[in-house]
């Protein structure tokens, strides 16, 4: 057993001889000793470092400031990320990373909207203790700015729409009618409405309704458009709904109404005489496909027309009165007056006695005296025919039946007056009455 031993022995002394002998094992031993020496060396003689990290995020703290409070908010910084030098135990900071730092600005100092140079100070997320050498940069300069909220009108632009011809829009609704806008208020204060693009290829003739949303929107500061602000800002809504009224236009010849003419008169060559003050009216209705031919704006009691002093009569007719509904006044008239001239006319009163009164449609049963003696009402007309009229050539009757008649008594009835020769005289007011009137004694028969 004794001999066994010392033979190991003696071959273990001669292989390590061995292996001392090359070079590989020298080397591999010199190094793992240097690293044991420098790692007793840094541990014991140098437990604190010094690190330089890069790309730390900025955070401006708002929390609990004046600015917070009052609406002021940061609109831009200088830098994002800044570099910063540590030191600290190696244990504490051999493995921080940039993610594990803030580098934090306070706004605790910001009372308006305007510039700032703040300083920067250093958190650890993950509590590590540590000491900053440095910052760079070591202040931000942030413009801060005054955020506020207002309500903004809507409205539709819809040259982006083709019509078909003879058509047009009008009183374009959206709905909503207002957007509040937030954001600052340099920008804010600019805007004054905001319009929303409306395309709908093809030709349109009918009112359609299309869902808008905030992507078709431009903002306006009077009649320019605010352009790369729409990012800066927020809306309460975003989505809109949109209604085109669409029109059918034309152009429409205007005419009156001649009432209370006589039986005779030539209507169309008093008319003739007319002076409009507008003679056509553009105009348009909604989802229409008739169109109107002519336009009529109201009446012309012919035996107003008595040129008292001698002067033009002159009658004027309000548009809202005779305009169509659901027709819109493009012309944007709000009322015509038509004239009818005295010139070339002429007027005379003559008397027509009771004798020259033709009663007509007699009822039964009943027998009717004119008890007036005679009546003078006002013939007018082309100063032509004026000056040959003559009593002869007038035509009065005294409608009978006009009045239904039960019972015996006196009746006032309506003279009616017609001038076959010369159509175009009228029989009009005097003395503030409108129609010749005659008292008609009634009595039943036997």
């Amino acid at each position: 057993m004794k001999n066994f031993s010392e033979t190991l022995v003696r071959r273990l002394r001669f292989r390590f001889t061995k292996l001392m002998e090359q070079d590989a094992f020298i080397i591999i031993m010199s190094i793992l000793t240097a690293i044991l020496i420098w790692f007793t060396i840094s541990v014991i003689e140098y437990p604190n470092i010094r690190r330089q990290i890069t790309g730390v995020p900025i955070v401006i703290d708002m929390v609990g400031t004046y600015a917070d409070e009052h609406n002021i908010m940061v609109s831009s910084a200088s830098e994002h990320t800044v570099t910063v030098e540590i030191e600290g135990a190696r244990g504490e900071i051999g493995d921080i990373r940039a993610d594990n730092l803030t580098a934090v600005v306070s706004a605790e100092s910001v009372l308006s909207a305007k510039d700032y140079v703040l300083p920067i100070t250093i958190r650890s997320s993950n509590d590590r203790v540590f000491s900053v050498v440095s910052i760079n940069p070591p202040t931000i300069t942030a413009n801060f700015v005054e955020i506020i909220t207002k309500e903004v009108p809507i409205t539709a632009d819809t040259d982006g729409v083709t019509l078909a011809d003879g058509y047009m829009i009008d009183n374009v609704v959206v709905s909503p009618a207002v957007v509040a806008v937030t954001g600052s208020k340099d920008i804010v204060d600019r805007i004054t409405d905001i319009s929303l693009n409306i395309p709908k290829p093809g030709a349109t003739s009918s009112s359609f309704e299309l869902a808008v949303g905030s992507s078709d929107m431009v903002i306006y500061n009077g009649n320019v458009q605010i352009q790369n602000v729409a990012s800066e800002l927020t809306f309460d809504r975003t989505d809109f709904i949109v209604k085109v009224p669409v029109y059918r236009k034309q152009t429409v010849d205007l005419d009156v109404t001649i009432t209370n003419a006589p039986e005779t008169f030539s209507v169309d060559d008093f008319k003739n005489t007319l002076l409009f003050s507008n003679t056509s009216m553009e105009i348009a209705a909604l989802d229409r496909a008739d169109a109107l031919t002519s336009l009529n704006i109201g009446t012309i009691d012919i035996r107003q027309v008595n040129f008292e002093s001698g002067n033009d009569m002159t009658f004027e007719f309000s548009a809202e009165n005779f305009l169509p509904e659901g027709y819109e006044n493009l012309s944007e008239i709000g009322s015509v007056t038509v004239t009818v001239p005295f010139n070339g006319m002429s007027k005379k009163m003559l008397m027509i006695p009771s004798n020259y009164l033709q009663p007509i449609n007699r009822p039964a049963g009943f027998d009717f005296e004119i008890i007036t003696s005679g009546i003078q009402p006002l013939f007018i007309g082309p100063a032509d025919q004026i000056s040959a009229l003559t009593r002869e050539d007038i035509i009065a009757v005294v409608d009978l039946n006009s009045t239904p008649i039960t019972s015996a008594g006196d009746l006032k009835l309506t003279v009616q007056f017609s001038v076959p020769d010369y159509p175009d005289i009228w029989v009009a007011a005097n003395a503030g009455v409108l129609s010749q009137r005659v008292t008609v004694t009634v009595s039943r028969t036997e």
